[in-house]
């Protein structure tokens, strides 16, 4: 008799890639995402982050269309408010 795992299927797979101009933006948005990081993740999203030199590397797991959208939605609100504070500040 096989023993269940307990592995979740992902319907859905991406990632995002962010550049920046500056690796000091590159650390801004690091260091500003990541308290939200925790706050937009759900039993049906995985997110994973790195940065590679000045990009940031955003790969998402989504049980299905809906979840996915919604981090998308909220990846994205939060990269235009810190690209707008750094062309504010620069």
């Amino acid at each position: 008799m096989k023993k269940k795992q307990n592995i979740i299927d992902f319907k859905i797979k991406n990632s995002i890639i962010i550049s920046f101009k500056r690796i000091e933006y590159t650390n801004i948005f690091l260091n500003s995402f990541m308290p939200e990081f925790e706050k937009i993740i759900s039993n049906r999203n995985l997110l994973k982050i790195r940065q590679i030199d000045n990009k940031i590397q955003i790969i998402i797991r989504s049980l299905d269309i809906k979840a996915f959208r919604a981090i998308i939605n909220s990846i994205l609100q939060f990269t235009y408010v810190v690209d707008k504070l750094l062309e504010l500040f620069n």
